[in-house]
């Protein structure tokens, strides 16, 4: 089989490191896989059988043009779109295709109940989504298209030493460290971390929550010269660093899945989070950890603090991250998925040639 992967994003961010994945998956197994991206994507044009087409200027015009020479001269077996702009320039070429068309959902974000959106999704054969909560919000727009869930894959255990990570921050072994990684916007809940950082210099002053990433400007006053607040801005490969936490906190609203929190759990570091959607497929029903509100969330902050939180499910909820969360995984059930809607497909042409 041949599998023709497109992604339209500018950066190289958690999304783009599971196409790649599964793209060395799919090679790996045997099979034929390329990548349609945007030429000034270094990351993903530099990869192995990929094709950069140019999204600047006139070329974003006829990027459908350019995408419908690949797929004629290539002739893949399935089209496999990671964002939906990608959706959105293969819905174009629809009528023209032959391939089955498959989308991936890494968002809990309501779809628009419009009619672009409604011919986009007509395109849909299968959707891929990240998460069971990223699910539900398909099922709720489009109910009769299938859907199956598929998980992010996560690397473990590469990374810095506890020491090393504290010297790249300014952070004292004596320091008690929350950590949160991503950008920080409306969704990662800015005034809840601001809440958490005020109950700290309260009540514990010997604790502080380091920030690692990019800051909206809206919510910089919040986090700006803060005695418990650390801005560590953007840091490369920021998954390397979770030795040096003490805690993780994810206070985001709402996440398809949450990969920086993915990445603490698999690594064992304490982590506590607010429901998000996405991270009830990280926590087990129940666990303590997993809040409801922001009430739950800052108290177990405290019992963190005061070393009364129950701890032991840390082990356990690592071992099953990294069971359920794996580059095996990932890559297994894509291609196993692929080689079922490929299948489909043919018999369904084989139907129509009857």
């Amino acid at each position: 089989m041949k599998i023709c992967h497109i992604s339209t994003e500018k950066g190289f961010r958690g999304g783009e490191r599971q196409l790649v994945r599964i793209h060395e998956g799919i090679l790996a197994s045997g099979e034929e896989s390329i990548i349609i991206c945007r030429s000034d994507n270094t990351e993903l044009s530099q990869t192995n059988y990929a094709h950069g087409i140019a999204f600047k200027g006139f070329g974003t015009l006829v990027a459908p043009l350019q995408i419908l020479r690949i797929l004629i001269a290539q002739k893949p077996d399935l089209i496999h779109c990671h964002d939906s702009r990608a959706l959105s320039l293969v819905a174009i070429l629809k009528p023209f295709l032959k391939s089955p068309v498959v989308v991936s959902r890494k968002t809990v974000y309501s779809i628009a109940n419009t009619g672009a959106t409604k011919r986009k999704f007509t395109a849909v054969d299968h959707l891929i989504a990240v998460s069971h909560a990223a699910a539900e919000v398909v099922a709720d727009r489009f109910p009769t298209l299938p859907v199956t869930v598929i998980f992010d894959g996560v690397v473990p255990y590469t990374g810095k030493s506890r020491s090393e990570v504290r010297a790249i921050l300014g952070v004292s072994e004596s320091i008690t460290l929350f950590a949160t990684v991503g950008y920080f916007s409306t969704e990662k809940n800015v005034p809840l971390l601001r809440k958490t950082a005020d109950f700290l210099a309260q009540s514990f002053p010997n604790a502080k929550i380091v920030l690692i990433g990019p800051v909206a400007e809206k919510f910089l006053d919040l986090v700006e010269n803060h005695s418990s607040i650390l801005l560590a801005g953007k840091i490369e490969n920021a998954e390397t660093l979770y030795a040096g936490f003490d805690c993780y906190l994810s206070a985001s609203t709402r996440e398809g899945l949450g990969s920086a929190l993915l990445d603490a759990v698999v690594r064992d570091i304490p982590a506590i989070a607010l429901d998000s959607g996405g991270s009830r497929d990280i926590f087990a029903p129940n666990d303590t950890a997993h809040c409801e509100n922001e009430s739950a969330f800052l108290a177990c902050v405290k019992e963190f603090c005061e070393g009364s939180h129950h701890l032991g499910d840390v082990v356990k909820r690592g071992i099953s991250a990294r069971n359920r969360f794996s580059i095996e995984n990932l890559q297994t059930e894509h291609i196993a998925l692929y080689r079922s809607l490929i299948n489909q497909s043919r018999n369904m042409s084989n139907v129509k040639g009857i």
